[in-house]
């Protein structure tokens, strides 16, 4: 990708983009112009670079921003230029250049309590820097940075650093399987815990459930021989002589009436915390996000920030529609109806990948939820939410 941007006073070049870069840029004290460019704005490989007879496109020095997922290169600026990225593998970055200088350096991180900088060293270390916070001192890095896919929906709160479920472990088997399942949205990574005890013991074992396999699905339904019974199920599949099979990674019933069966969250480990929910979407969606990254599939699944995108861009052609009564067939400045069977060709294809890779029944008579932040119950948990995490990335 080599895409040259010009604006009034503002030149750069968008060399690598893999997410949504949005910028502002004010210039005579007059109000910040806002823009937002995506990935998905870019149909093909077309380039409206110049490039020399041997193929190489022509592309000037200047000041570089750039970033996993991201690589601009700013040549002209003559006033204050702020950007933000969100990358598709949910990193975020941010900017700021006054002409060619770069104000800020290196992303940024902000907090309600405290605000830490990450530096780049030429050497491509990382150094921490003091801030003060209440009287005491804490260090860039202490405080974890939540991906920003672990959320049920794009304009919620990010989800607790560990989500539980109770119930009994029926794959793998082993001789103690009732005990909990434990998401760890710091790491990407899920656990079982098994514990059983007797008169003068208890026992506890521990495994990681193997998420590996980019083909893994996640499954949540009413039992098939009692309705008062879910099954919650990860399964793998292969493909052999044009036939898929089919296997299974794990799974475990939950009764929810049972007070043993609940589910509940918690943002540190070494305290009793617990904040109580009922939507098993909720543990479904954090899976699914566990599963993208772990297995470093390349069509993520869980993806609130893309689904938004796509939904934002459909009413954008459809109220220009509206109000003007027809959408032309091709405009490079605004919507148009080519633009509008794009998008809603690209939702359609990922709301099928959702819906093969991620099943959530709540109960029996219930629709099946489709797709993040479409669950009713997501309000309970992001009450709390906003309660136990007290920072967002900017």
């Amino acid at each position: 990708m080599n895409e040259l941007f010009s604006y009034l006073g503002l030149q750069f070049y968008i060399l690598t983009l893999e997410g949504t870069l949005k910028f502002s840029i004010s210039r005579n004290g007059k109000q910040a112009q806002q823009f937002d460019i995506s990935d998905t704005d870019f149909v093909g490989d077309d380039s409206n670079v110049k490039k020399e007879d041997g193929g190489d496109p022509l592309i000037p020095s200047g000041k570089d921003a750039s970033a996993v997922g991201l690589l601009v290169r700013l040549i002209k600026n003559d006033g204050v230029l702020s950007m933000d990225f969100d990358g598709k593998t949910g990193g975020s970055a941010r900017w700021t250049f006054d002409g060619l200088d770069e104000v800020r350096v290196g992303p940024m991180y902000a907090t309600a309590k405290a605000q830490t900088r990450i530096n780049q060293t030429p050497e491509s270390e990382i150094q921490a820097q003091p801030s003060e916070t209440n009287n005491k001192r804490k260090w860039a890095g202490e405080d974890q940075i939540p991906n920003k896919r672990a959320r049920s929906s794009v304009d919620s709160e990010p989800w607790p650093n560990h989500l539980f479920m109770e119930g009994i472990r029926t794959y793998p088997k082993s001789l103690h399987d009732s005990g909990k399942l434990r998401i760890d949205l710091a790491d990407g990574s899920v656990w079982y815990t098994s514990k059983s005890s007797t008169k003068n013991k208890r026992k506890e074992a521990t495994d990681e459930v193997d998420l590996s396999d980019r083909t893994v699905e996640v499954c949540y339904q009413p039992s098939k021989k009692d309705s008062n019974i879910f099954t919650l199920t990860l399964t793998r599949s292969t493909w052999k002589s044009y036939q898929k099979k089919t296997y299974t990674v794990f799974e475990m019933h939950i009764e929810p009436a049972l007070k043993s069966h609940r589910m509940w969250s918690s943002n540190d480990l070494s305290t009793d915390e617990q904040i109580f929910f009922t939507d098993p979407a909720i543990i479904v969606d954090a899976i699914v996000h566990c599963i993208d990254r772990t297995s470093a599939r390349e069509q993520i699944v869980h993806d609130p920030q893309t689904a938004d995108l796509y939904r934002k861009k459909i009413q954008e052609c459809k109220t220009y529609r509206d109000q003007n009564g027809t959408l032309p067939i091709g405009n490079p400045f605004g919507p148009s109806r080519k633009q509008l069977e794009e998008y809603e060709q690209k939702e359609e294809e990922w709301m099928k990948r959702c819906q093969s890779m991620r099943r959530c029944i709540s109960s029996p008579a219930a629709p099946e939820l489709q797709g993040p932040g479409n669950s009713d119950g997501n309000r309970e948990l992001q009450d709390v939410a906003e309660e136990l995490f007290d920072g967002c990335l900017v």
